[in-house]
């Protein structure tokens, strides 16, 4: 048992969990890759999240995020404002100051 689940369960949650983020990366290649080509600059795309957006555990450049924005290339400015452990009440505290440092076009909440 792994966090209190059989094991069987645990594997679908995390199989799950992993198509239903890369359903979303690639639903948000498809809305900036529609954005106006007559915009100056490109779209600044905000991610935050937790340990998954942080690619805690692995290498920074192997994690979802990293390999999102080298996906997007010069389409949009991806700004990861993960950090490892977050809780919701943290990134709400959070949430206003990024948006005014960053002042993104779109934001994901992971």
């Amino acid at each position: 048992m792994k966090r209190g689940f059989p094991l069987a369960i645990q594997k679908l949650a995390d199989r799950v969990t992993a198509r239903l983020g890369f359903s979303c990366a690639f639903a948000l290649v498809a809305l900036i890759s529609t954005a106006p080509l007559y915009a100056e600059e490109p779209p600044t795309l905000l991610i935050m999240g937790d340990s998954l957006s942080a690619a805690y555990g692995i290498e920074q450049d192997q994690g979802w995020v990293t390999l999102l924005a080298e996906r997007l290339e010069d389409d949009a400015q991806v700004v990861n404002a993960s950090i490892s452990g977050e809780t919701t009440s943290g990134g709400a505290q959070r949430f206003a100051d990024i948006i005014g440092q960053q002042q993104p076009d779109i934001v994901l909440l992971e």
